[in-house]
C-alpha cells in the first residue's frame, strides 16, 4: 500500500504540486508540479503538505450534519438524527454530530485517554443492567471520578435511560476499576 494517495498535496525537491498518478513501478509517484512540470519520484522524496481542517454544521429541521474538510476537500461527515418524538434542538444535534464525527470510532476493545473527568458517572449503577452488562458493576468505582490522563480499556458503550443523546462507556483501568464516562469525556489513544 502507497503512503500518498492521488490528489494529495506535496512538496518535492523541486517544488510544491500535486500527486496526479500512482503506478506499481519502481518510482510510482507521478506529480504535476504547480510550475506546470511533471516528475516522476519515488515515497522517500515526497513530503505530505497539510491542509487546514475545519468542520462545518448545518441542519435540515431534523438531521445535523457535521463535515470534516481538509482544503475544499471533503475528509469525512457524520449526522445525528432527531427522533420523531422529540423537539429538534439544533445545539444538541450540534453536539451530536461532532462528537460522532471527532470520537467515531472508539469501540470496545480500544484503549481511550480521559480527558475530561467532569463527563464521568459516580453513581449510575443501573446503567450496568440498562445495557446488559451487569457483570461489570461488582468493578464499578463509586463517589470517584477517574483522573485526567488515566488510560483505560473500554469494556461496553451504551446510552443514558433520560438522556438519549448521551453515549457513555464503561472504561476499565490496569487495576480492574471500572468507570462511566461521556464518550466526549475521553479520546482514542493511537499506538
Amino acid at each position: 500500500m502507497t503512503k500518498f494517495k492521488v490528489e494529495d498535496k506535496v512538496k518535492t525537491l523541486y517544488g510544491e504540486g500535486k500527486i496526479v498518478k500512482i503506478d506499481d513501478s519502481l518510482i510510482p509517484y507521478h506529480v504535476h508540479l504547480n510550475d506546470g512540470i511533471h516528475w516522476w519520484c519515488c515515497e522517500d522524496r515526497l513530503e505530505l503538505i497539510k491542509q487546514n481542517q475545519t468542520i462545518h454544521i448545518y441542519n435540515d429541521g431534523t438531521k445535523t450534519t457535521a463535515i470534516l474538510k481538509e482544503g475544499k476537500k471533503v475528509v469525512d461527515k457524520a449526522e445525528a438524527i432527531c427522533h420523531k418524538d422529540d423537539e429538534f434542538d439544533f445545539a444538541i444535534g450540534a453536539e451530536l454530530a461532532f462528537n460522532r464525527l471527532i470520537n467515531k470510532e472508539i469501540k470496545v476493545g480500544d484503549t481511550v485517554e480521559v480527558v475530561d473527568n467532569g463527563k464521568s458517572y459516580t453513581a449510575y449503577a443501573d446503567w450496568f443492567e440498562e445495557n446488559n452488562c451487569k457483570d461489570l458493576e461488582k468493578y464499578f468505582v463509586y463517589h470517584n471520578r477517574p483522573k485526567e490522563g488515566l488510560y483505560a480499556e473500554v469494556l461496553a458503550i451504551g446510552g443514558h435511560k433520560l438522556f438519549e443523546e448521551k453515549t457513555i462507556l464503561a472504561i476499565q483501568t490496569a487495576f480492574k476499576e471500572v468507570y462511566l464516562i461521556e464518550l466526549d469525556g475521553v479520546k482514542k489513544v493511537t499506538e
